[in-house]
């Protein structure tokens, strides 16, 4: 559960540090958006992938343990 809180706030916070430090002029919406959800879609398609070619039991003896 930290995990993912950790990484859904960083999806939140990281906009709002992004606007801080270049400001808002430098952004459109659509391009944060954009890359929030490319921020969740690919490593969410990549772990897909790896369960179908089955290679995710080999990655089970490296995973930090749950």
């Amino acid at each position: 559960m930290g995990t993912i809180g950790g990484y859904l706030g960083g999806l939140v916070i990281m906009p709002l540090i992004t606007l801080v430090f270049i400001g808002a002029g430098f952004l459109s919406p659509f391009k944060v958006i954009l890359i929030l959800v490319e921020l969740i879609l690919a490593p969410l398609i990549a772990s897909r992938i790896l369960m179908w070619l089955r290679v995710a039991r080999y990655l089970e003896p490296v995973k930090a343990p749950s």
